[in-house]
């Protein structure tokens, strides 16, 4: 045991008279112990792909036996091909004397392969270079990789979204944008064409407001879609993604020259409402990949939450623009009110301006006349009365007092008239032909609708106050 794991005496010959180095800690290992624990493919081939050792994980997955590889030509005993495998890295290699790493995949299970070739530095006994060639399975790392990739595009389209939906544009653009922006996803395996559906005023019909890639006969057709009818109806119905690998019985809506596709029809859904459907399209016959499906439901539910957001905001700025609306109206007839109220006075000053000129011209000045005439004492007083009703009639006092004081009978406002003149109560009777009684009588009820009738209070300045 000792012997075997004994120091090299090559190492000895190495070493310095003048220093002595240490034994190894390493004993004599086997090369082949050495390759057969490694969990991967392992091989030692030479410039020529002839195959100079492999170990246990190649040997077993394979089913032959040691002496049915060693010797053998590398392509042909693993790929069975008479030529270097497409892409061997081993050519490469050569070419350009470095090491070589290259992944693959395989199209027949799925799965992905890391192939690697290491120069030695040194030769066979024929001369042949010898590499290193490892060989491993790189699947779970690649579908890790994949999945963050998946993650980090999921949640950048979100973010995408919600900062459009921040910016001063509309709802239009914002879908337009959107779809883009799915279009774009590189691992999302779909066509460069679809199309974003909105349920706008009409409930239970969808309307087509984005589109890329569709030709003018099918966005005629779709341009308005039923619930319930073809696949973006049943997916808007159903509030259920919608996948078709081919056109199948779902699919209703045809046209003359329609190629062979799929579809993936994902409903926009809001508080249990369906708010629209995203429509992509698919090659005929593709399988739906993991996380396409959970992809599309997360972009169309950051959407819903926008597009709910912007009707609202759509809504509040048109409610806004018809009360602006509703204002201007209430202002322009105001304006008309005022010039109207404003006119009906100026017409009724001038009226009054012209009864007043009239009385003044055609009767005041017959009543003078009149009064200049041989009149006895009776008549003389009528004459007067005459006269203090006209000027009632014409008195701007008399007018106030009818249009304030709206119980003041047509007596009390002569008499008030009479008392703001300066007329005494047995001068007031004899010219309305009363009593002084009826005229003192009048006089109270007078102070009573002035509000001054337990004051001490003089009648007659309380009513040369009143303009």
């Amino acid at each position: 045991m000792h012997k075997r794991y004994a120091e090299s005496p090559k190492l000895h010959k190495q070493e310095s008279s003048k220093k002595k180095i240490s034994p190894s800690p390493l004993p004599d290992l086997d090369l082949q112990m050495l390759l057969d624990v490694m969990p991967f493919y392992v091989m030692l081939v030479d410039a020529e792909h002839k195959i100079l050792l492999a170990n246990k994980a190649l040997r077993r997955d394979l089913g032959l036996d040691p002496e049915k590889i060693i010797g053998g030509y590398c392509p042909k005993v693993v790929h069975g091909m008479e030529e270097p495998y497409p892409g061997c890295p081993l050519e490469q290699s050569l070419e350009e004397g470095r090491s070589v790493e290259r992944e693959f995949f395989n199209a027949e299970n799925g799965g992905w392969v890391s192939s690697a070739i290491y120069p030695t530095g040194k030769h066979t006994k024929e001369g042949k270079e010898i590499f290193v060639h490892f060989v491993s399975d790189i699947t779970e790392r690649k579908k890790a990789g994949e999945e963050v990739r998946k993650n980090y595009d999921i949640q950048t389209a979100i973010n995408t979204i919600l900062r459009l939906s921040l910016e001063e544009i509309a709802l239009e653009e914002l879908l337009d944008r959107t779809l883009d922006l799915i279009l774009s996803i590189p691992w999302l395996a779909i066509e460069s064409r679809g199309s974003i559906f909105l349920v706008e005023d009409e409930p239970g019909v969808l309307v087509m407001k984005a589109q890329r890639g569709l030709p003018k006969a099918i966005q005629k057709k779709c341009a308005r879609v039923p619930f319930g009818r073809c696949c973006c109806g049943k997916a808007a119905s159903a509030k259920e993604l919608k996948f078709a690998d081919r056109v199948d019985s779902q699919h209703e809506i045809i046209h003359e020259g329609m190629t062979p596709h799929g579809h993936y029809c994902v409903p926009i859904l809001f508080s249990e409402k369906t708010l629209g459907v995203i429509n992509l399209y698919l090659q005929e016959g593709h399988r739906a990949a993991p996380g396409e499906a959970e992809f599309l439901t997360a972009i169309a539910n950051a959407l819903a939450g926008v597009i709910a957001r912007k009707q609202i905001d759509d809504a509040l700025k048109q409610r806004e623009q018809e009360l602006e609306i509703k204002t201007g109206n209430l202002e322009e007839m105001n304006s008309a009110l005022k010039v109207l109220l404003q006119r009906r006075e100026d017409d009724r000053k001038e009226l009054e301006e012209k009864v007043l000129s009239n009385v003044k011209e055609l009767v005041t000045h017959n009543l003078e006349k009149l009064r200049n005439t041989r009149l006895d004492a009776k008549q003389s007083g009528y004459v007067d009365v005459l006269e203090s009703n006209l000027n009632s009639i014409v008195s701007p006092f008399s007018r106030t007092l009818s249009h304030q004081f709206l119980d003041f009978t047509p007596v009390e406002i002569e008499v008030a008239d009479l008392v703001r003149q300066g007329k005494r109560t047995k001068e007031m009777a004899d010219l309305l032909n009363v009593s002084p009684r009826t005229i003192e009588f009048h006089r109270q009820n007078i102070r009573s609708k002035l509000g001054i009738q337990q004051k001490k209070a003089n009648l007659r300045t309380r009513l040369l106050s009143i303009q």
